[in-house]
């Protein structure tokens, strides 16, 4: 059994949004301009490993995060716990 990512749901998530990871509240298109206008990473809150085969993914199980704490995300050892670090 395999599981497949839902684009639909990923745009749905970022269109909505002001692109500015959740996280750290960095902006592409603040650092790199016009290059980075619209672009930012959707992350899984919840790793796909440890979601049961048949579970649904909604928006609020998505975050949308720069490519650091994305990296940061995926390289950590123990489960690193989604938190949002600015307000």
């Amino acid at each position: 059994m395999f599981r497949s990512r839902n684009r639909a749901l990923v745009e749905a998530k970022k269109t909505n949004s002001d692109y500015r990871c959740e996280v750290c509240g960095m902006m592409f298109k603040e650092v790199y301009g016009k290059s980075g206008n619209g672009y930012i990473i959707a992350h899984h809150k919840n790793p796909i490993d440890n979601i049961e085969k048949t579970a649904t993914t909604t928006l609020d199980d998505i975050a949308l995060v720069c490519a650091n704490w994305h990296a940061i995300f995926h390289t950590q050892k123990s489960s690193l716990e989604f938190r949002q670090i600015t307000q």
